[in-house]
């Protein structure tokens, strides 16, 4: 059983995801209540889950890193981006998944 853990994020973490539109209704979150939401959500509906790294970009003065690998979810392989931006104290403040071509 996969166990979720939110100490990572800052309370009013905001990720923005196109995939989140289609599981609960919106695709801009705004906390750490609505993160684990999605994610719970998400999750149910996975019965497998495999990320394969491709390469990461870290931007120190702005705290962000950009990760792109590769997502298979369901069998359903593609592309995809992660944006991340971190406080001070490395809690994630603000994401967006982008996501590609299938492949």
């Amino acid at each position: 059983m996969l166990k979720l853990c939110w100490a990572h994020y800052s309370e009013d973490a905001q990720f923005v995801s196109p995939v989140a539109r289609n599981l609960i209704d919106r695709s801009i979150l705004q906390n750490k209540k609505e993160l684990e939401e999605y994610w719970r959500t998400a999750l149910a509906r996975i019965s497998s889950l495999e990320f394969k790294l491709d390469h990461a970009a870290w931007d120190e003065t702005r705290r962000e890193l950009n990760v792109v690998y590769e997502a298979n979810l369901n069998g359903d392989r593609k592309r995809a981006c992660e944006i991340m931006q971190f406080d001070t104290s490395g809690r994630q403040v603000r994401g967006e998944a982008l996501y590609g071509a299938i492949i």
